[in-house]
């Protein structure tokens, strides 16, 4: 079976974005940055190729919503769709975006925690341990019993090698939630 390849390219404040879709013959799927979608052994080239090129438009699609929505959500100023934006850009690792509506959120309301405990999380997503810190410090300050912000705090105290106060965090997130799964294999 033939291998097919798409690409597209996106430019939003220039900024580029490339999204690129193709199927994998060994494993049978067709994907599309994290997507995978797989489909039967027995399928038909031109079946295939449409599969790709369906795949390949919805995402694309998917990523021109989410751009245009990032300067409608700004110019309306709603504290909640921006941090939930925010959010979804994360959560599609757009961690740039992500930032930029987390950054916005605390523009809005500087002592939003939900904003600072995800700018933590992105920060350290992008590899800025000590940003990453700093932000998930002030979200814990802002917010001591939670136990989310507890372990997140930990896991960039862990990414900065700071191991004692990695583990005094995770250990916190266990006292606050005994059952909290992801700060015991965390302090683990």
């Amino acid at each position: 079976m033939e291998t097919y390849r798409l690409n597209s390219k996106l430019v939003e404040n220039e900024t580029e974005y490339i999204i690129q879709t193709f199927n994998d013959v060994s494993l049978q799927t067709v994907q599309t940055e994290t997507l995978l979608m797989p489909h039967p052994e027995d399928i038909k080239p031109e079946d295939v190729l449409s599969l790709v090129k369906t795949t390949h438009g919805e995402r694309k699609d998917e990523v021109e919503i989410l751009l245009k929505a990032i300067n409608e959500c700004l110019d309306i100023g709603n504290l909640e769709k921006i941090y939930n934006l925010g959010l979804t850009f994360f959560y599609k690792r757009f961690y740039i975006e992500a930032r930029k509506l987390f950054n916005s959120s605390l523009m809005v309301e500087p002592e939003y925690h939900q904003a600072l405990n995800a700018l933590g999380r992105t920060e350290l997503a992008l590899g800025n341990v000590e940003k990453s810190i700093i932000y998930a410090q002030q979200a814990v300050q802002a917010r001591p019993e939670f136990a989310d912000y507890r372990n997140n705090l930990g896991e960039s105290f862990l990414a900065g090698k700071k191991y004692k106060e990695a583990t005094l965090e995770f250990n916190q997130a266990v006292n606050i939630n005994l059952y909290y799964s992801d700060a015991y294999y965390n302090n683990g």
